[in-house]
């Protein structure tokens, strides 16, 4: 100023040292075994932060996708390791919880409709990370016999049944989880089982016969399991003492003492069961009762006090 030169330039230096900053982590994702999410984290600094996992048995992260291993706290760390201008962050931990994974299960039958006492097998298809465990058939509320506990392997468990009685069955399949997986049913899946189809035929002991001679009149019935009992007819009309003849087997006779001179259409018709259809024999070719043997029946024909030498 008017009293004072101006004063030589002096400096000072300040030391200015590094920022420091932290990182604070989002919500903590959903995962299940096998399934997959997303964490986030920001560090105050602004500078990107990269994770790692710290329980690798129980969950592994790409960039910031979380993956599933196994059942239990998936532990993640969060870093960010600084710049000319800020320190390292101190790591931060965010704990996460890794569920069961979801199942779906689905329910076969090799062979719907099926025939009553015909073999089932069943297939039950289970979706999940490696699941084991057992898978329960049942129909309705009830178990399937030697079904109730059959062990998954491959991913699959099979029940053969040949015990379906005739009618709709709604089967369903459950599966029980494992450490890994959890549990899930079928979708029910009907089972329609129609009675069994028989053929029933029939034999005569004898014809032509004679007058008064007993003839034996058999029927044979092929189903699986026939029982019931069959019905002898001479021309749609029951033959005495054989209207319902239990079968033995699958056979079932009728010993006709009374049949009258002529021509007789005897057929059988087999009742069914609970597990076959009815059926009726074709008409046997017609039974042939005579007074006498014509002389061409190639019978031999001996008169009163005559003899006759055989072979």
């Amino acid at each position: 100023n008017a009293n004072y030169n101006a004063a030589p330039q002096v400096t000072q230096d300040i030391p200015i040292g590094k920022g420091s900053q932290t990182i604070s982590f989002g919500g903590a994702p959903a995962i299940v075994v096998g399934g997959t999410g997303t964490v986030s984290a920001t560090a105050t600094s602004g500078l990107t932060v990269t994770f790692s996992s710290i329980t690798s048995s129980v969950c592994t992260i790409s960039g910031s996708t979380v993956t599933g291993v196994s059942v239990g706290t998936c532990t993640i760390a969060a870093n960010q390791g600084g710049d000319a201008s800020y320190n390292a962050a101190t790591q931060v931990t965010q704990n996460i919880t890794v569920g069961v994974a979801h199942t779906t299960t689905t329910l076969n039958s090799a062979t719907n409709p099926s025939i009553a006492g015909q073999r089932v097998t069943l297939t039950a298809s289970v979706t999940g990370v490696s699941p084991t465990g057992i898978v329960a058939f049942n129909d309705g509320a009830s178990p399937l016999t030697g079904c109730g506990a059959v062990p998954l392997s491959n991913g699959q468990a099979r029940c053969t049944t040949e015990g379906l009685t005739v009618g709709s069955h709604t089967l369903t399949a459950a599966y029980s989880g494992d450490t890994n997986n959890g549990g899930s049913a079928s979708q029910p899946l009907t089972q329609v089982v129609n009675t069994g189809v028989s053929a029933t035929t029939l034999n005569s002991s004898a014809n032509p016969a004679l007058l008064g001679q007993v003839v034996t009149f058999t029927a044979t019935v092929t189903a699986p399991l026939p029982s019931g009992t069959v019905a002898f007819t001479d021309g749609g009309v029951l033959l005495m003492g054989c209207g319902s003849v239990p079968l033995s087997g699958t056979q079932a006779t009728c010993v006709a003492t009374s049949l009258s001179a002529g021509l007789h259409g005897v057929a059988a018709i087999y009742s069914g069961d609970a597990l076959n259809a009815t059926s009726t024999s074709a008409p046997l070719l017609p039974e042939m009762v005579f007074r006498t043997l014509p002389a061409n029946s190639g019978i031999p024909r001996v008169s009163a006090g005559g003899d006759h030498t055989c072979g």
